[in-house]
C-alpha cells in the first residue's frame, strides 16, 4: 500500500473514534442534568362509600303484584334525602325531589297490568325498583 493511503486510513479511524467518544460523553451529561422530572403537587384522595352510608331505594307501599280497584295509587318509600325520584310507566311519568328520607306520590293507573319503574338518582349513583300493579276496576 501507498504511504498516503495508510495515513488517510489511520486519520479516518482516529477521527471516527474521537467523535464517537465526544458524542457518548455529551449524551451522558445531557441525560442527567438537562431533563427535570416533574413531581405531582397534589396527592389523590380515594373516598370509599359503604352501603350503610347510602340509603338504597325501598318501596314501602304498595307491595309488588298488588291488585286494586282504583284509577290511581299512592307510591311511598324510603331513599336518600335530596334524591331525584322518577316514577315511570307506559302511560304516565312523574319526577320529583325527595325532601326527606321518605317520599309519597299519587300515580295514575291504566286498566289492567301497570309496570311502574321507580328510580332514585342521588349524586352519581342510581337505584331502581319495578312494581307490578293490577287495576281491576269495572268501567
Amino acid at each position: 500500500m501507498k504511504k498516503e493511503t495508510l495515513i488517510a486510513i489511520i486519520l479516518g479511524i482516529t477521527a471516527g473514534v474521537s467523535i464517537a467518544i465526544f458524542l457518548v460523553a455529551n449524551s451522558k451529561n445531557r441525560g442527567s442534568s438537562g431533563k427535570k422530572v416533574i413531581t405531582p403537587a397534589t396527592t389523590p384522595i380515594v373516598v370509599a362509600t359503604t352501603q350503610q352510608e347510602l340509603s338504597p331505594l325501598t318501596i314501602t307501599s304498595p307491595e309488588n303484584n298488588t291488585a286494586v280497584d282504583a284509577d290511581s295509587i299512592i307510591i311511598s318509600g324510603k331513599t336518600q334525602k335530596g334524591s331525584l325520584i322518577i316514577l315511570n310507566s307506559a302511560t304516565a311519568e312523574k319526577a320529583f325531589k325527595a325532601e326527606s328520607n321518605t317520599f309519597k306520590n299519587d300515580f295514575p293507573l291504566s286498566i289492567g297490568e301497570n309496570v311502574i319503574k321507580v328510580t332514585a338518582y342521588f349524586e352519581k349513583s342510581s337505584s331502581d325498583r319495578i312494581l307490578k300493579i293490577y287495576n281491576i276496576s269495572n268501567e
